[in-house]
């Protein structure tokens, strides 16, 4: 096996949640986070600007990637024990 395959088996792993549920629900997280963070730099790129919407997009990206970093830190506690 080489390298990706290694990491294609962990990602579909972690999406089947084999590999925990905390580290499932961080990757959706950073999925989620990642997507608002593309949509704030489609939108910004736009001649009429939405200010609310880019706040409101910005919010949701620091919410979502904080939420991975809890999951993330509760799957390493739960993998350590």
């Amino acid at each position: 096996m080489t390298e990706l395959d290694d990491w294609l088996e962990r990602a579909v792993d972690c999406r089947e949640g084999k590999l925990g549920d905390a580290l499932r629900r961080a990757q959706y997280a950073l999925y989620k986070g990642n997507e608002a963070r593309a949509e704030h730099k489609r939108i910004i790129a736009l001649k009429r600007r939405n200010h609310k919407r880019e706040a409101a997009l910005i919010a949701e990206t620091r919410e979502q990637f904080a939420k991975a970093r809890e999951y993330q830190r509760k799957h390493e506690a739960e993998r350590s024990a």
